[in-house]
């Protein structure tokens, strides 16, 4: 016993600095020296003992790899700012869930360690910043590495956005929301079939922070998580109930009806474009959205979005139709007995449509304003 009194004595000048050190930081490494050999440099190099090292067995299991850090965090003082374990191989969800059963306080795991890796973690460790600024850094430290630092999916508010047609459609549609919606909102997109892995594999709380879940198909709901097929949002009940769903999630009534708007238009011009043999279906949707905006802008009414598809659809092969026809405008409306409404649109139609006319060098038939008259006068006349 005698020989602690030397110890302490020699200890007391370090004590200051080693106790500067708010974080428990680990390195776990299968082999019999590796572990202890990266804390040897790193230490040094930081001139201060950041990390604890675990040198482990091949074959050691999860579990007893949660009991040694158990063992070691027990022994620690609670008043630390986080936990930070680096490890080398192994299933990063799993560490993180073993560990994170024996303390509440922050976590930090990160695979595939590298000393370069360890060093950069342990200089920041020795500058003392914040938890939250080296987790999302340890997230920057290349393809072959991982980090997790929160419980779930992920630690923001998010909306899924998942495509069985491919991840092409998913980001088209995230950058939508993105430009959109406010940067508090994560979007994450995975292909159909890693989401429905996600799904089949996980529960309710590991989607906590996920506000919505877009997809091109269906999809049943065990987990109470709002699901919608993007193609149902022409429903109108079912654009309300994204509406409602992103108001809740904070956004406001204008970047959510925003949204919906540019979600129809991109809808529509990826249903159009297999038709549309020669005008560029982005150029004519644009003219189509203007066109209908104005409809509703002289009647005063707000179309429903299913009408709003058919209309833009109508108008843009219209467009193409008048472009390629080789046969004159023949007039049935000027033989007929017009009622004051009818007048009243054809009219309206005729002002609404002149742009188009000039922009595209054609002549829109009388027979395609009654077309439109017959589309719409049951919404702007109800």
């Amino acid at each position: 016993p005698y020989y602690y009194i030397p110890f302490f004595v020699l200890m007391a000048q370090h004590v200051e600095k080693i106790e500067s050190v708010h974080y428990n930081a680990i390195l776990l490494a299968h082999g019999e020296s590796t572990a202890s050999s990266i804390q040897q440099v790193i230490n040094t190099l930081c001139g201060n003992y950041i990390f604890e090292a675990f040198n482990m067995p091949i074959d050691i299991s999860a579990d007893k790899i949660s009991s040694y850090v158990q063992k070691y965090l027990v022994d620690q003082g609670p008043s630390t700012k986080g936990n930070i374990i680096l490890f080398d191989m192994g299933s990063l969800r799993q560490i993180f869930r073993e560990i994170k059963k024996v303390s509440d306080q922050k976590l930090l795991v990160v695979n595939n360690i590298t000393t370069a890796m360890a060093l950069d973690i342990g200089l920041r460790i020795q500058q003392n910043e914040m938890f939250e600024s080296i987790a999302e850094n340890s997230q920057k430290y290349g393809s072959t590495t991982d980090a997790q630092y929160y419980e779930g999916l992920s630690n923001k508010k998010n909306i899924i956005v998942s495509c069985i047609s491919g991840v092409g459609l998913s980001k088209e549609i995230k950058k939508l929301i993105e430009t959109t919606l406010s940067p508090s909102l994560e979007v994450i997109t995975f292909d159909y079939k890693h989401l429905y892995v996600l799904l089949k594999n996980n529960n309710r709380q590991f989607f906590s922070k996920t506000q919505l879940i877009l997809t091109t198909t269906n999809i049943d709901d065990d987990m109470g998580i709002n699901i919608i097929n993007v193609y149902n949002i022409f429903d109108k009940q079912v654009s309300l109930k994204l509406q409602r769903i992103l108001l809740h999630a904070g956004e406001s009534l204008q970047s959510s009806n925003s949204l919906i708007e540019k979600m129809l238009k991109f809808l529509s011009i990826e249903g159009i474009r297999d038709r549309l043999k020669i005008l560029n279906p982005d150029i004519v949707i644009q003219e189509s959205q203007t066109i209908v905006s104005h409809y509703e802008d002289f009647y005063n009414v707000r179309f429903e979005p299913k009408l709003k598809l058919n209309l833009y659809m109508h108008l843009s092969l219209m467009v193409e139709r008048m472009l390629t026809s080789s046969t004159s405008s023949t007039t049935s409306l000027k033989d007929m007995s017009l009622s004051s409404r009818e007048k009243e649109f054809i009219s309206l139609s005729k002002g609404i449509l002149q742009p188009v006319e000039q922009k595209f060098n054609i002549k829109i038939q009388d027979y395609e304003i009654e077309l439109l008259y017959q589309l719409l006068k049951d919404f702007i006349f109800a």
